[in-house]
């Protein structure tokens, strides 16, 4: 089983691989987009398990991180910049 160990960062490559295992079952996480509806409407990674657009972050952020506390979670956008302002408020 793949450990994710703190990590802050995944590469696109490495989300590839990951995506890979999960579907062999040899890593366990939740892949959340943090884009808007209809950013991801026009393209998407094909294994997101979540959506959750940033601009309402306030309204589902405590409720989505006790839903999933047990769970390794990535955060995922097109370029970076939105998930990662996710990461440091975790």
């Amino acid at each position: 089983m793949y450990e994710f160990r703190d990590r802050d960062n995944i590469s696109s490559e490495e989300l590839v691989d990951l995506l890979a295992l999960r579907e062999d079952n040899n890593a366990d996480f939740v892949l959340v987009d943090v884009r808007e509806t209809m950013e991801y409407d026009r393209t998407h990674i094909k294994g997101v398990d979540v959506l959750k657009a940033t601009s309402m972050l306030p309204m589902w952020f405590d409720d989505f991180i006790d839903e999933y506390k047990d769970k390794n979670i990535v955060f995922t956008c097109r370029t970076g910049i939105t998930s990662g302002t996710i990461h440091p408020i975790l």
